[in-house]
C-alpha cells in the first residue's frame, strides 16, 4: 500500500521505508548521546584551572623546603669524598716515593719559601711520578710573599703546595684556590678549601704533644696550627676543618663550625 506525501506531482514513499528512516534517526540520536556521554566523562576526569594552580603551588612549597636540604647534603658528600680521596692518594704517592728517596725526614725540602722554582723542583723530584694529574702551574704568591705551586687533578680538585713544601691547600676547584690564597686563607675555608701539613721531622713541635703526634714521622695530615692549638683541650682539633672531619671518620659532624 502506498501513502501519499502530498498532492500534485509528488510521489509516494512506502510505509516500510518510512519506518526504516525513522529507526535510523533514532539510532543516530543514540550514537550522539553516547559520544556526548563519553566526552562528559572525559571532561570530568580532567583538572580545573584552580586545581592545577593549587597543585603547582603545593609542589613549589615542597621544592622550596626540600631543595636546600638536598643541595647541602650533596655538598656535604662532595667534601667528605674529596677530602678522603685526596688524603689517600697523596699518602700513597709519598709512600711510593719513599721507596726511592728514603724516610720522609731525610728528604731535602726547599729553603726559600718565596721561590716557586724550588717548589717546582721539589715536586718534580718527590711527587710528580706518583700522582695522576692533568697539569701543574706556578700559583700566585701568598700575602706573606711565600710561593705556591698548583697541582690539578682529573676530578677538578687542586692542591696548592707552599711554605717550603710543608703546607698543602686542597680546594674543590681552581677558582676556590685562587680566592683562598688571595684572601689570606680565609675565603672558602672549611667549605671549599682545606689545609694539610707535611712535617715529618721526628723532632717537630716537641713542645706541643698533640701537634707533634699529628705530624712527626707521618705523611700529609690535616693541618693543625702550632701557635693556636691548646693540647690540654679534648677537642683541640676543632680549630681545623680538615682535622675535625678526619677525626669524625671523614664525615662532617653535626656541630661543624664552618658553613658549606
Amino acid at each position: 500500500r502506498l501513502q501519499s506525501l502530498g498532492g500534485g506531482a509528488r510521489g509516494f514513499l512506502p510505509l516500510k521505508a518510512k519506518k526504516i528512516n525513522l529507526l535510523q534517526k533514532v539510532k543516530n540520536i543514540v550514537i550522539m548521546n553516547s559520544i556526548l556521554s563519553k566526552h562528559e566523562v572525559y571532561m570530568k576526569k580532567g583538572f580545573t584551572l584552580a586545581e592545577v594552580l593549587i597543585t603547582l603551588g603545593i609542589i613549589g612549597v615542597v621544592a622550596a623546603i626540600t631543595m636546600p636540604v638536598i643541595t647541602k647534603s650533596y655538598r656535604k658528600q662532595v667534601i667528605e669524598t674529596s677530602l678522603q680521596k685526596f688524603y689517600t692518594n697523596m699518602n700513597q704517592a709519598l709512600k711510593l716515593s719513599s721507596l726511592k728517596h728514603g724516610e720522609y725526614s731525610e728528604w731535602q725540602f726547599p729553603n726559600d719559601s718565596t721561590s716557586v722554582e724550588q717548589l717546582r723542583d721539589w715536586y718534580n723530584t718527590y711527587l710528580k711520578d706518583y700522582l695522576k694529574t692533568v697539569k701543574n702551574t706556578d700559583g700566585a704568591h701568598r700575602n706573606n710573599g711565600s710561593a705556591v705551586y698548583n697541582v690539578y687533578f682529573a676530578d677538578g680538585t687542586v692542591v696548592g703546595i707552599n711554605v717550603n713544601a710543608h703546607d698543602y691547600y686542597f680546594c674543590l676547584n681552581a677558582k676556590a684556590l685562587d680566592e683562598y690564597v688571595a684572601s689570606g686563607e680565609s675565603k672558602g675555608r672549611g667549605s671549599k678549601c682545606f689545609a694539610f701539613g707535611f712535617y715529618p721531622s721526628k723532632n717537630i713541635y716537641l713542645a706541643k704533644t698533640c701537634v707533634h703526634e699529628n705530624y712527626a714521622g707521618k705523611g700529609i695530615e690535616p693541618y693543625i696550627n702550632y701557635e693556636n692549638t691548646d693540647c690540654s683541650l679534648e677537642n683541640y682539633y676543632k680549630l681545623s676543618p680538615s682535622k675535625t672531619i678526619q677525626v669524625n671518620g671523614w664525615k662532617i659532624p653535626d656541630d661543624y663550625s664552618w658553613k658549606y
